[in-house]
Parts: structure tokens; sequence; C-alpha cells
């Protein structure tokens, strides 16, 4: 799923700050990936299906889905003092 993406680049950024030796950056978003991971499999993921419902919808759908995903979780980092 292209979603993913997003937790994939927030382990990257993770990995990163660690290579850098900070500590504290490095902690901040492997936290922030946690996080956005753990939201992606329950708001997605159809235990019933054994599948990510968003893989069996249309485009469009898709992305809408995603997008709110994403602004939903920046919302509350941001809102949380996240910078």
């Amino acid at each position: 799923m292209g979603g993913f993406n997003y937790i994939l680049g927030l382990q990257a950024m993770s990995q990163m700050a660690t290579a850098i030796d900070n500590a504290a950056a490095a902690k901040r978003y492997s936290a922030l990936a946690d996080e956005a991971r753990h939201r992606f499999h329950t708001d997605f993921y159809n235990p019933a299906m054994h599948a990510y419902v968003s893989a069996l919808c249309n485009c469009h759908i898709y992305f809408v889905a995603v997008c709110a995903f994403a602004v939903r979780l920046t919302r509350k980092w941001l809102d949380a003092g996240w910078r």
C-alpha cells in the first residue's frame, strides 16, 4: 500500500537521526512511526477478510483515506507539541 511509505519515511528519519548521534530525534521519529503503524493497521486492516481493505477499494477512495489518515495524525502530533 502506497500510504505505508509515510511510515517507512518516519522509520528512515529515525535511522538517520541515530546515524548522526541525535538520540532525541531518533526516539521521537521512532515513536511517531510506531503510532502511525498502529493507526494505519487499526484504520485499514479488516480481520474478517485478513486483508487491508483499501487494497480492494477504488483508487480515489484509497487516496482520500490515506490523506485523512495523515492529516489526523499530523494534527494530533502538532497539538501535542511535536515540531
